[in-house]
């Protein structure tokens, strides 16, 4: 799962390549690479990263720390040092402060946001969201792709196109098809949308509405 991060300004974008995983600074319009290996999975909690390989579940804050032989299929950062984790056992919570893992359910979801206190995963069933108020049925659809930014506000993509949903309105930003999708927070501006298409991977400027190419290749993963 691919999940929204709010993080600090000009905080990184994570994405992987066949080449390995690298940063992209928004700053600098600049890319660094992190390491050879290819992840699985990852979630930016900004500053830290997470990720999983074939190793198992990493952290990155600078440096690799490993947290987990288990490989996690879908990640999602709650913040710094805090994240849900899907496994086969099902979907996990991971508190960087105790070094605690605590099991949310074990039905394994097909992909998990997160914002705040509300927590969204994707089943066969559907989308389900759960916040102080419990689990509660979004829509009986599931996304290929969904990244939540706030409580009621997240974009998802379905065969019709590429979508944002905001408090129960739906609006379609493309009929392009996301294969990766992720949003980074920018400053102190609107949050930056980022997409990975046939084309290439791009930005989508909330404030404005306009699209920017920062590469041709293809991200496996973006975060």
């Amino acid at each position: 799962m691919v999940a929204m991060h709010d993080g600090p300004v000009n905080s990184p974008l994570f994405a992987s390549y066949s080449s390995g995983l690298f940063s992209y600074s928004y700053e600098n319009n600049s890319w660094k690479k992190l390491t050879s290996a290819v992840p699985i999975a990852m979630s930016s909690g900004s500053p830290n990263l997470y990720a999983s390989f074939k190793s198992g579940t990493w952290e990155y804050d600078g440096s690799w720390r490993k947290l987990t032989n288990s490989v996690a299929t879908k990640l999602a950062a709650i913040g710094p040092g805090s994240f849900y984790s899907v496994f086969a056992s099902g979907l996990w919570q991971y508190e960087d402060y105790a070094s605690r893992w605590t099991k949310i359910i074990s039905q394994v979801p097909k992909d998990v946001v997160c914002s705040g206190s509300s927590l969204v995963v994707t089943l066969n069933s559907g989308t389900w969201k759960n916040s102080l108020n419990g689990w509660v049925k979004i829509t009986s659809a599931v996304p290929s792709n969904i990244v939540m930014y706030t409580n009621d506000f997240f974009y998802a993509t379905y065969a019709s196109g590429t979508w944002r949903y905001n408090n129960g309105t739906w609006t379609k930003l493309t009929s392009a098809v996301a294969t990766k999708i992720e949003e980074v927070e920018k400053g102190y501006q609107e949050p930056v949308f980022v997409g990975n298409f046939s084309s290439g991977t791009w930005t989508f400027n909330a404030a404005n509405g306009g699209w920017k190419k920062i590469t041709s290749a293809q991200a496996g993963i973006i975060a």
